[in-house]
């Protein structure tokens, strides 16, 4: 079922957008230019996963396996926050990639 969505437009915008045709392309070159978007980002995270990666020698799910329960420097939390926020972008972006893909067929 489609989602409905409001947009506020400057007055007189929204006679341009009377054809829902336009409306569909418009739509359309929306959602393209922010999985361009996404994609870079997600590019971005995956550089900066692989330098954690190459720094400690293992993944994320390796290095939370090697300190749980290990007292750690002030310098390995730090990074471990990073690290997991670069994941998690890479993985919500993912996401959000595919659900685009399914949207568009």
């Amino acid at each position: 079922m489609p989602e409905e969505v409001r947009l506020e437009v400057p007055e007189g915008f929204s006679e341009l957008l009377e054809d829902s045709v336009i409306e569909r392309g418009a739509l359309r070159e929306l959602a393209k230019r922010r999985v361009e978007e996404l994609r870079e980002e997600r590019e971005e995270a995956e550089e900066h996963i692989e330098e954690f990666e190459e720094e400690y020698g293992m993944d994320l799910q390796e290095f939370e396996d090697h300190i749980e329960g290990e007292e750690v420097g002030k310098e390995e939390i730090e990074d471990y926050n990073e690290w997991s926020f670069w994941v998690q972008m890479r993985e919500k972006n993912t996401d959000l990639i595919e659900k685009a893909k399914s949207i568009r067929g």
